[in-house]
């Protein structure tokens, strides 16, 4: 058994295993003041991002405005998402009042390239893009993605209203 875990931990990158123990200790942590009562509230609001879509691993809630590129995140009711629903951690990197471009395959912001649309994902669901041309975002408006190339994001679930996005900060 040993060398079956040892086997799996040398094939990891290190990175992978750093993050993984981190995660592992800091939701034994969580755990251990939630069963104790103790700050169980404060411990436990850090979201853990289990994704490589977003390469930070721990964030917490943050006040103020959302600025271009602070972490978001934020509820999504999808037929392509797993069970219907789940909550989604991005990078707004758009905003109301920044041009946003659509040439047929690939989102732009105020010239800058931000994605190229997919037409399928990886289990061969069909991926309906966002229905834009070019102008600014609306006030009161989101365009956010991922670092994922292949990443489920405005791209194909448009604009999100800021009134529904939470602002995140990374941990360090």
């Amino acid at each position: 058994m040993f060398s079956r875990v040892f086997r799996r931990f040398r094939s990891m990158r290190w990175r992978d295993i750093r993050s993984n123990i981190r995660i592992r200790i800091f939701a034994t942590i969580c755990v251990f003041f939630a069963l104790g009562n103790v700050a169980s509230e404060v411990m436990c609001r850090v979201v853990f991002v289990k994704t490589r879509s977003v390469k930070a691993h721990f964030l917490w809630p943050a006040e103020g405005d959302i600025e271009l590129m602070d972490y978001v995140t934020f509820d999504v009711d999808h037929p392509i998402v797993p069970n219907g629903s789940a909550q989604f951690t991005k990078l707004a990197l758009c905003l109301q009042g920044q041009e946003l471009t659509f040439d047929g395959h690939n989102f732009y912001c105020d010239g800058r390239w931000l994605h190229r649309v997919m037409e399928w994902t990886r289990d061969g669901q069909e991926l309906v893009a966002f229905d834009w041309e070019s102008g600014r975002i609306p006030n009161g408006y989101a365009y956010v993605g991922s670092h994922s190339s292949r990443g489920f994001d405005s791209r194909y679930l448009g604009f999100l209203p800021l009134s529904e996005i939470r602002k995140l900060r990374v941990l360090d």
